[in-house]
C-alpha cells in the first residue's frame, strides 16, 4: 500500500469513508487481505492536518476502530516481516524517503522481476500509472523504478482473486512451486519430509522467491553450460559478497 497516499486526507469523514471501503473488500477477498501489505509505520502517517492515523482512527466509533486498529497493529501483514533484500536500500516517491515503506518494497519485487504494484487511496497526487521509485539518492539515482499503482479497489481486488492463492501448508506450497518453476525438478519426497511440518507463511514466501531465483538461473544457461547476461547478473546478486 502506498502510504504517501494518506497524507492529505481532508477530513475524518473522508479518511472514515475510505478505510471503510479498504475493510470491506479486504473482508470480501481473502487473496487481497493476504497480498495486500503495510508498513509498520502506516499508523504514524501523519494524513489529516499532520494528525498520526492511530489518532485519527481512535476518533471512530468503537467497532470500525476496533478493526482498523487490528489491522494496523496486529494482522497486517506488515512489509516489515517478509522484507526482500535489496542493495544499496534507500528509495525515493516523489522526492519522500519510502525506504521502510510500501513504495519501495513493490519496487523491490519489481526490481526482482516480481509483480510488484501499489494501492493508492483518495489523493489526486498518485491517481496515475505508473509511479517512479527512485532507487538511491535523489541527486545520484541507482536506478528509476516504475510501479505500477491503482486507485481502485475494485481493479485491486480483481488483481488480487486472478493471482495464485498464497499456499497454506507445505504440500501447496510444493505444488505451486512445480507449475511456476519449470526449470526445476522437485522431487514426490519432499513432500513426504515437509508434510508432517509446521507451516510458516513467512518461511513460505522467502523458499518461493529463492526457487524463482534458481530457476531463472538454470533458464539462463545455455547448451555450454555458460550463464547469460541475466543469468550472471543474478548470480552476483544472490551468490556473490556478504548477502550472498
Amino acid at each position: 500500500m502506498n502510504e504517501l497516499s494518506l497524507i492529505g486526507t481532508p477530513d475524518l469523514d473522508t479518511l472514515r469513508e475510505m478505510l471503510r471501503r479498504l475493510m470491506a473488500a479486504k473482508r470480501s477477498s481473502k487473496n487481497l487481505s493476504l497480498r495486500l501489505y503495510c508498513s509498520c509505520l502506516t499508523a504514524e502517517t501523519q494524513a489529516i492536518d499532520g494528525e498520526r492515523l492511530l489518532v485519527s482512527v481512535s476518533k471512530l466509533p468503537r467497532d470500525e476502530k476496533a478493526v482498523i486498529l487490528n489491522w494496523l497493529g496486529k494482522s497486517g501483514p506488515f512489509l516489515d516481516d517478509d522484507r526482500t533484500d535489496s542493495y544499496d536500500d534507500l528509495y525515493h516517491l516523489n522526492g519522500e524517503d519510502v525506504t521502510n515503506l510500501g513504495a519501495a518494497e513493490a519496487a523491490r519485487q519489481c526490481q526482482k522481476h516480481n509483480d510488484g504494484r501499489l494501492l493508492s487511496l483518495n489523493n489526486e497526487a498518485f491517481k496515475n500509472t505508473p509511479l517512479e521509485v527512485v532507487h538511491g539518492l535523489i541527486e545520484e539515482p541507482l536506478e528509476s523504478v516504475l510501479v505500477r499503482n491503482s486507485w481502485s479497489l475494485e481493479e485491486v481486488k480483481e488483481w488480487a482473486d486472478g493471482a495464485d492463492p498464497e499456499p497454506t501448508n507445505w504440500v501447496e506450497l510444493l505444488d505451486v512451486s512445480r507449475r511456476r518453476y519449470g526449470h526445476l525438478l522437485i522431487g514426490d519426497h519432499c513432500d513426504e519430509v515437509l508434510g508432517g511440518q509446521t507451516f510458516y507463511p513467512v518461511v513460505s514466501r522467502r523458499v518461493l522467491e529463492l526457487l524463482r531465483v534458481l530457476n531463472t538461473i538454470s533458464g539462463s544457461v545455455d547448451k555450454n553450460g555458460k550463464l547469460s547476461a541475466s543469468g550472471e547478473e543474478l548470480k552476483e546478486t544472490h551468490f556473490v559478497g556478504k548477502k550472498a
